[in-house]
């Protein structure tokens, strides 16, 4: 599938020369994969499915990795494309309160990584 690009800095329309770039194949998957993450659930009206249950997981106090993990992987999976997220590995900045999550995914285009903040 075939996707507009979007720039990985400001997450706007990538334009290079003045047309819209396009990705595709496991790109796209991982710029969709991206998307989710940073995707609140219920933030996005026409699915309200769709997205990351901040609130109830990644940015509640006192929830055990396994259920952060769990979330990662359900956000993961119902992306078209993806067969299984495989290893999730947190990294938490308790200063900050920031989670990072890196993932590894198989997709039908093949293995993949993502990172997200």
């Amino acid at each position: 599938m075939t996707d507009i690009l979007l720039d990985q800095t400001t997450n706007d329309l990538d334009y290079t020369g003045g047309a819209l770039s396009v990705v595709d194949d496991i790109e796209e998957v991982e710029q969709a994969l991206g998307i989710a993450y940073r995707t609140g659930l219920g933030e996005w009206p026409y699915d309200t499915d769709a997205g990351v249950a901040y609130k109830g997981t990644m940015r509640a106090k006192g929830v055990p990795d396994s259920v952060v993990v769990a979330e990662i992987r359900r956000v993961g999976q119902a992306q078209r494309r993806v067969t299984e997220v495989r290893e999730v590995e947190l990294t938490r900045n308790n200063i900050t309160r920031e989670l990072t999550v890196d993932a590894s995914v198989a997709t039908i285009f093949g293995d993949t990584s993502v990172s997200t903040t």
